[in-house]
């Protein structure tokens, strides 16, 4: 098991610390423009949308402001099936910063989700998502769209800058009548019945029924069963990530909190909360990559396979490193940072128990932001979104904060302040 240790233990020890010195940014990264939100409209009114190549995020993001703007208005977009075409994803190194192709892939691919499917509970979403894995990557994205009969295809491509923080261009090109029904008889003759079709499958934990302890905050990371349902069975543990990202700023300490709306969470609405994400089965990747060939697509027997992959345990625990997968990738997401893992400093676990009997079980982490001469995160993470917003430490449970804290941040203020977040300097108040 991997173990995370904080810059001072390091420094202790003689170590550096690790400093990631090119910026560590998504390369995609574009306005959308008056012609995009054409084509966007064009997906909303649809019955049916097939995306073949990688989703700007950009789009996703903007494809959920405007469905929620016609939900508002009282004229909510037809219900459709969405198929995300994609190819297979790069392999990925445990701990390892993203490569551009693999943070373009997790971009595209969680948008849609929170796009097409926004709702944990299935059956309160109106529309449905279907993902397929292609193996050849030829780049680009073409979106062809079916409205009753009648359909058409758009090419939308990302233009790149020469670097991060300028914006790159994403531009679209309708194509004529006989290009799309081309595209169309491919698409649907060809690449769809020829690719693997794939859902993204949760972790199940045992709850603290099953790990009976003292400690009521002691959360087990224990797999109990694998599922491509999002909804929480009675007295079973999702497994999730937080992370702490804090920085310096002329008023002291701060922690960087998101402002969570439709456009990137799918729930906590108007809450604020520390970065935070689910671990899925993808980020099982060690063991994942014992495993010969995909996964079955029976939930058994696929937990079966991992469990031989991880070396047949008496109890097969999540690792730290696996916890640490979601957080790299909910950090890219959110925040803009692409980190390794050995920057991510592991406080513990950490259970909370939600309303209708089921319960979160949190690795927590902190992190650290670069703030020097050459690069300063902070700007990075500010510059990346607007609802990334630093708060002062010292003022995190006072007003107008304290009211608008998510769950997590309620009940376990003694313990983070206590352990995770940074302690005030000479003239700070808490």
């Amino acid at each position: 098991m991997t173990t995370y240790e904080s810059p001072e233990v390091r420094a202790a020890k003689g170590a550096s610390t690790p400093r990631q010195r090119e910026a560590p940014t998504i390369s995609v990264h574009a306005r959308i423009s008056p012609g995009i939100d054409v084509l966007l409209n064009e997906m909303l009114d649809a019955s049916e949308v097939f995306i073949v190549g990688v989703m700007p995020w950009e789009c996703s993001r903007r494809l959920i402001t405007l469905q929620h703007q016609r939900v508002e208005a009282g004229n909510p977009p037809p219900a459709k099936t969405v198929h995300y075409l994609v190819p297979e994803r790069d392999a990925k190194n445990t701990g390892a910063a993203m490569a551009p192709r693999i943070q373009r892939w997790i971009a595209g691919l969680f948008g849609m989700r929170n796009w097409v499917v926004p709702n944990r509970d299935d059956s309160a979403n109106r529309d449905n998502l279907k993902i397929y894995l292609y193996q050849y990557d030829a780049g680009g994205c073409t979106i062809l769209v079916r409205k009753d009969a009648d359909y058409r295809a758009t090419s939308l491509t990302y233009i790149p800058a020469a670097g991060y923080p300028v914006e790159g261009i994403l531009t679209v090109a309708p194509l004529d009548p006989d290009q799309t029904a081309a595209v169309q008889r491919h698409v649907l003759d060809k690449l769809l019945p020829g690719s693997r079709r794939w859902e993204i499958r949760q972790v199940r934990c045992y709850g603290p029924k099953w790990e009976p302890g003292d400690d009521a905050n002691a959360f087990t990371p224990r797999i109990w069963r694998l599922s491509k349902e999002r909804r929480l069975e009675p007295h079973e543990t999702e497994p999730a990530v937080v992370v702490a990202v804090c920085g310096q700023t002329s008023q002291g300490s701060v922690v960087i909190l998101k402002n969570r709306d439709r456009s990137n969470s799918i729930d906590d609405f108007d809450r604020l909360s520390l970065v935070s994400e689910h671990v899925i089965v993808e980020d099982l990747v060690d063991w994942i990559k014992k495993v010969p060939g995909p996964l079955d697509p029976d939930d058994v027997r696929a937990r079966e396979q991992i469990w031989r992959a991880a070396g047949r345990p008496e109890r097969l625990l999540l690792q730290q490193q696996f916890f640490a997968e979601a957080a790299q990738r909910e950090l890219f997401i959110s925040c803009g940072l692409n980190v390794d893992f050995d920057r991510l400093q592991f406080h513990g676990y950490r259970l909370v128990n939600r309303e209708d009997g089921t319960h979160l079980g949190f690795a927590v982490f902190r992190l650290d932001l670069i703030q020097d001469e050459d690069i300063d995160e902070l700007d990075i993470v500010e510059g990346w979104s607007s609802d990334m917003r630093p708060i002062p430490v010292a003022m995190l449970y006072q007003d107008p904060y304290v009211n608008r804290l998510n769950r997590f941040l309620r009940l376990q203020q003694g313990w983070l302040l206590a352990n995770v977040l940074p302690k005030p300097r000479p003239g700070e108040q808490r």
